[in-house]
């Protein structure tokens, strides 16, 4: 959704190289698009396993305006363009992403996932 132009094999060599070299890595992710499933949440997970960033933040999707993503929802009526942004997301949102937003930050824990 967000046109993401590198692979992961990219993503992964870029995180390696700079632990090399003694750099501090940060990983940004988001979940919680439209349509998104959980098959792409396990991506991210295993992604994260496989780059090992020190740090992960993860956010959940809020549509803005003078996005593509925002004209979209709005016009699939997927999102009311009346609606206030949320001061936090965890009075607002779906536990499940939640849930999966401290997992995916957390991805070094080793008995979350083990399913996965």
């Amino acid at each position: 959704m967000l046109n993401r132009r590198h692979s992961q094999e990219t993503i992964i060599s870029a995180f390696h190289t700079a632990k090399k070299y003694g750099l501090k890595t940060l990983a940004f992710t988001m979940i919680g698009f439209p349509g998104e499933e959980i098959k792409s949440i396990q991506k991210t997970y295993h992604l994260l396993k496989k780059s090992r960033p020190d740090i992960v933040q993860t956010t959940i999707f809020y549509p803005l305006k003078r996005t593509k993503l925002y004209d979209m929802m709005v016009q699939e009526g997927l999102f009311d363009p009346n609606a206030e942004m949320p001061d936090d997301y965890y009075t607002t949102n779906n536990i499940e992403l939640i849930k999966y937003q401290f997992l995916l930050s957390n991805y070094y824990l080793p008995s979350f996932f083990r399913k996965w």
